[in-house]
């Protein structure tokens, strides 16, 4: 029968994203981030169409909300690529495709060139990383099975970045166990090249009878070998296999496939990557394999006469001697949790590298379980790291036909997820729930499928495990808490079991799970891949700058991978902490940091919670999450700029309440270094180093269109400050308000003739100022033989407090006694005129800025200004 590659997932993702804003504390904060859809890509799954062999390519959604669109790409044995159609998983469901048949349609012929065996790749987007995928090699005709299971390649998180070195050129391990259930069984060893280079690749295998054997083989890029144990090793019946390469970390993968064609027995070798992603230090670790059959199994629809028998190998990969306590716990019958007995067994001592086969046939002759329908799981413990120690264990009916393959896991507390389960053409999905915790665990086992979810309340007491088949759930038709019923239509999709009463992931319960999807009719039978939940890492925002004296508000978000996906803000629940305490400190609980000098900082959060990870990579030999993420973000603290904004141009006068000359001051004190950066032409510093700077109009050129067109940055401890920005304005024209004219005791009428005063962007001016008139030109005598009188310039100390803005010329006419006589009514006859320029600062005349010319028109019955022209630059 045939058997599940164990799941993988190249690398643990973590848990959250970091997302700083910074806002006044009068602000509000800002709404939570909806991060934007980015590539994804899984790899390293093993397909092969060779002899009667069908590649079923089988991609889940495990987001419930949205369709994702899937492209999946082919590579042969030698590289050549194929790129299938892409393919819409439905939101919660699944859909396969026969890799075969789709490569006759990528390619207009079957199979194309790629080959009969090779390794695939699928890409997506989506803000987050929602597909799960293997590839199951099902051969009908022989009663054989390889499953897959594809591992991200997506870019490592920060929080665990510094663990990996994807372009480390040194020597990586891979490790295998191989054993064979009968004498006829035949191995082989499939090298999967993912990366873009080719690889020179070495295998050395052992068996425990001491025999040894070496291979060498250059895999291309992109491309897959195949290479036989039966080459290697020669009268053995269990050993391992170590595959040594160089090049790029995680470049190439290892899957390894058991066979017997003539019994129709089939299983896939435990592979661990030692020098990939782990936990370096030794500590103590527990295994544990839920699932195991013994004995007959009527009520699963096995023939009658089916008996189970249950094996395991266990293998050391490290150099040093690894101490090992079996457990074995064990049920009568199957199904339903219920008290769960225990028996310890004998203390193993592994030598370096040694293979042991365990006897478990006569551990249940002595308990009495040999004849008898049982439900058992076989546990390890002892001190190690994870990948120091292979297990593989299940059941093979006497036949050898069938076989039940239970991937060992390292047991560590948190919500599961099985990342597959089908009902189609005889197949189903059994689950096994393990509580190796001290205490009851209550939990919600949630079905997803294609346009709904049924969910599934699970109580398990301490020391129990609990065995279902989806098909069960099917027939039984009853409704769950929502309503919702298992429809019979649903055929495949994902199983999640988490906490019945905790959606963060805050409580993780004590549990493994162990998936296996079986077909009694085909004789087959795949271990599925399975992973764990928690706040899972899409993105980060990860680089800030802001001034001394600032407020950041930095807030930690989390997108959990639970039945309803969920963006949580866990900015109150996680731990703040600055590595340099003289430059910024944060709230422990707030993660509001306060800005104190110039220089680089870092920000630490930690999460509340473990975060998601995949262990199916590991093959179950990688603990789930345990310690709790840090996430780094690094923060520049540049200096802070104060002073005026606003600078003014008088033609160098200096009236009250404007400044003319503005001083800027730096945090970073008498180091600092000024530059101007946008607007050079407006202004001029007093100097470029120094505490403080006097900035001054250049009177040549001045802010325009709009204001804050100026930039001025001041640099100290080697961080620059943002832009600091200011506007340089100049009274510039007058804008005509009004026109009056009235009887005058003393010179028979007055003209009064009124003006607003506007700044170059075109606002009024904002206090009082004063303003002057000149004369610009000799009188000239429009009117024969006239005796008027040209009088003295007028000035005017201020403008007013409630219209600072507003400037009237008073213009009188002459002395009754003049040749012609003024008169308030007659003829409008020009009398007089001549040049006049207005302008602003200074209440002397010609000084200040000017803002118009015009000539100063006296008639025989009122004055006016007459050719004027504003704004006004004086030649």
């Amino acid at each position: 029968m045939r058997n599940a590659a164990p799941p993988r997932s190249l690398f643990a993702s973590a848990f959250f994203v970091l997302v700083i804003s910074i806002y006044s504390s009068a602000k509000q904060a800002p709404p939570i981030p909806i991060p934007p859809a980015t590539l994804h890509e899984m790899s390293g799954a093993f397909w092969r169409t060779d002899a009667t062999f069908h590649a079923k390519l089988r991609i889940s959604n495990i987001d419930v909300e949205h369709l994702v669109s899937v492209t999946p790409i082919i590579y042969g044995e030698d590289g050549t690529k194929a790129t299938l159609a892409r393919v819409d998983v439905p939101a919660g469901g699944a859909v396969v495709i026969d890799i075969e048949d789709a490569l006759g349609r990528a390619s207009g012929k079957k199979n194309g060139n790629v080959g009969h065996f090779g390794n695939a790749v699928i890409q997506y987007k989506t803000p987050f990383p929602v597909i799960r995928a293997s590839i199951e090699n099902i051969d009908i005709v022989r009663s054989l099975v390889f499953n897959s299971t594809f591992a991200p390649s997506d870019t490592p998180s920060p929080a665990i970045a510094s663990k990996v070195t994807p372009n480390d050129a040194t020597e990586h391990r891979i490790e295998a166990l191989w054993w064979k259930q009968f004498r006829s069984v035949e191995g082989t060893v499939a090298l999967l090249n993912v990366g873009e280079t080719s690889l020179e690749v070495a295998l050395s295998a052992s068996g425990s009878a001491g025999g040894h054997a070496s291979h060498h083989v250059a895999v291309p890029a992109h491309g897959t070998s195949m290479v036989k144990i039966e080459d290697l090793m020669q009268g053995e019946s269990e050993g391992g296999v170590t595959v040594t390469y160089g090049g790029p970390q995680r470049s190439l993968m290892a899957f390894g496939l058991l066979q017997e064609t003539g019994k129709g027995y089939s299983a896939v070798m435990s592979i661990a990557y030692p020098t990939e992603l782990k936990n370096p230090n030794p500590h103590i670790m527990h295994f544990s394999s839920p699932g195991i059959m013994s004995g007959e199994q009527p009520m699963m629809g096995f023939p009658k006469g089916t008996n189970f028998a249950p094996y395991a190998v266990i293998r050391n990969t490290s150099n040093k001697p690894l101490g090992i306590t079996p457990r074995l716990y064990y049920m009568e019958g199957m199904g339903m949790a219920m008290d769960t007995m225990s028996a310890t067994l004998p203390a193993i001592t592994l030598s370096p590298l040694e293979t042991r086969r365990l006897d478990i046939t006569t551990v249940l002759r002595n308990l009495h379980l040999d004849k008898m329908t049982a439900s058992l799981n076989l546990t390890f413990e002892g001190q190690m790291v994870g990948g120091d120690l292979l297990i593989a264990n299940g059941s093979v009916d006497n036949t050898g036909n069938y076989v039940f393959e239970v991937a060992a896991q390292a047991e560590s507390a948190g919500v599961r997820r099985a990342c597959y389960w089908e009902l189609e053409n005889g197949s189903d999905t059994m689950l096994t729930v393990w509580n190796f915790g001290d205490q009851d665990e209550d939990l919600m086992v949630t079905f997803t499928y294609a346009g709904g979810a049924y969910r599934m309340p699970l109580h398990i007491g301490k020391k129990q495990f609990h065995m279902f088949n989806a098909g069960e759930i099917v027939q039984a038709n009853v409704p769950d808490d929502k309503g919702n019923r298992f429809p019979a239509s649903a055929l495949r999709g994902a199983i999640m079991v988490e906490n019945g009463d905790d959606a963060e992931f805050i409580h993780r319960p004590s549990i493994t799970v162990t998936p296996q999807t079986f077909n009694v009719k085909t004789a087959t039978c795949g271990a599925g891949c399975y992973d764990c939940m928690g706040p899972s890492d899409y993105t980060a925002v990860a680089n800030f700058n802001a001034a001394v004296g600032d407020s950041m508000s930095l807030s930690a978000y989390g997108h959990d991978s639970g039945s309803h996906p969920t963006l949580r803000n866990y900015t109150t629940s996680s731990t703040w902490s600055s590595n340099n305490t003289s430059i910024a400190t944060i709230g422990t609980n707030t993660g509001v940091a306060s800005l104190l000098s110039e220089g680089s900082d870092m920000f630490f959060a930690q999460s509340p919670v473990p975060g998601n990870s995949d262990p199916c990579w590991w093959n179950g030999y990688e603990e789930c999450a345990s310690e709790l993420p840090v996430w780094p973000v690094q923060g520049t603290v540049t200096p802070k700029i104060t002073g005026p904004n606003t600078v003014w141009y008088f033609n160098g006068q200096t009236p009250s309440g404007y400044n003319t000359t503005i001083t800027l001051t730096s945090s970073g004190g008498s180091s600092t270094t000024w530059a101007v950066t946008a607007g050079s032409t407006k202004v001029t510093l007093s100097a470029t180093t120094g505490t403080s700077i006097d900035i001054t109009s250049s009177g040549s050129a001045f802010s325009a269109p709009a204001a804050n067109d100026i930039s001025i940055t001041a640099t100290a401890a080697g961080q620059t400050s943002a832009p600091f920005t200011i506007t340089s304005r100049t009274p510039t024209s007058l804008s005509f308000v009004s026109w009056d004219n009235n009887p005058n005791d003393l010179f028979v009428w007055h003209t009064t003739i009124c003006y607003d005063i506007s700044d170059n962007l075109n606002t009024l001016m904002p206090s009082p100022v004063p303003v002057n008139e000149a004369w610009t030109s000799a009188i000239v005598r429009d009117y024969p033989s006239n005796t008027w009188q040209r009088k003295s310039e007028q000035n005017v100390s201020a403008t007013s407090d409630a219209n600072p803005y507003r400037f009237c010329d008073q213009i009188d006419g002459d002395d009754p006694g003049v040749t012609p006589t003024p008169v308030l009514v007659g003829t409008s006859d020009p009398i007089v005129h001549w040049g006049q320029k207005i302008s602003v600062g200074r209440n002397i005349s010609g000084l200040g800025k000017p803002v118009q010319k015009d000539s100063l028109q006296k008639y025989l019955t009122y004055a006016d200004h007459i050719s004027k022209v504003t704004p006004w630059v004086a030649p």
